[in-house]
């Protein structure tokens, strides 16, 4: 079997059109290649290719890792609004830096959570979106994620957006 993986490298020199090129054959001469993205926004290339599952096993990355490497904005909490209308405009945020949401990664279990929105004991997913606990976010955050695709792993996240619940 084999894994589809994502790396991200560091645009050489945006003046210098050689060594991005470059860097470009570099890459595509790697076994597996089977998507390179430049994006000058970020300064980076991002690139997707074929590995064995072992390989795979031996570059994933946890949630708390691939939290600390992405662009991460803070939602600021609003008593006066609804949780319902707050995740909607968070999830505008996602959309607006060009993501999918990807992940719902929170703090402490689902008790803090459903103080803030009514959620069932076994929820595995918050609007459809697939939900995670990680020990090392504080009780009260809830932080949600975005990717280039929907069915995501936690090296394929881009983009965040940090809300600090109740």
């Amino acid at each position: 079997m084999s894994t589809l993986i994502k790396e991200i490298l560091p645009i050489p020199d945006k003046e210098s059109t050689e060594l991005i090129l470059a860097a470009v054959k570099r890459t595509l001469q790697q076994p597996g290649i089977v998507r390179l993205v430049i994006d000058a926004r970020k300064d980076n290339m991002e690139y997707w290719r074929q590995v064995s599952d072992d390989e795979a096993a031996e570059k994933s990355i946890s949630f708390h890792d691939a939290l600390r490497q992405v662009e991460m904005e803070e939602y600021e909490y609003d008593s006066e609004k609804s949780p319902f209308q707050q995740m909607f405009e968070v999830l505008e945020m996602i959309e607006d830096a060009g993501c999918l949401p990807s992940h719902v990664i929170s703090g402490a279990g689902p008790i803090v959570l459903r103080k803030w929105i009514p959620l069932s004991r076994k929820a595995k997913m918050l609007f459809g979106i697939p939900l995670h606990f990680e020990g090392t976010l504080e009780d009260d955050v809830m932080v949600v994620c975005g990717s280039m695709e929907k069915e995501a792993t936690a090296s394929d996240i881009e983009y965040a957006v940090k809300v600090t619940l109740l």
